[in-house]
């Protein structure tokens, strides 16, 4: 069985992280969008906390947030689950 050099492998790694976080391509930190709608699910967790929310029209639209580590090191934690409940309006 041959084995891949460590070189190889490293690319191999950084190059699926790479792609993972690719936001250079597709985030403009220049260009801001708001949507409104109604919490159905939360879940803070690591490595990206996931924002479920029902539009008025009923279409659903999935929020990839801040990884909970972060926001706990920010001391946000707490405000954030306080407001984002089920039902609430965000």
């Amino acid at each position: 069985m041959k084995t891949l050099p460590w070189t190889a492998l490293a690319v191999c790694v950084a190059s699926s992280a790479y792609a993972h976080h690719s936001h250079p391509y597709f985030y403009d930190a220049c260009r801001s969008v708001t949507i409104e709608g109604r919490v159905e699910r939360v879940e803070f967790k690591d490595p990206h906390t996931v924002i479920v929310l029902r539009l008025d029209d009923g279409a659903g639209y999935i929020v990839d947030w801040a990884p909970q580590s972060r926001l706990t090191t920010d001391g946000v934690i707490g405000p954030a689950k306080d407001a984002l409940v089920f039902g609430a309006r965000g």
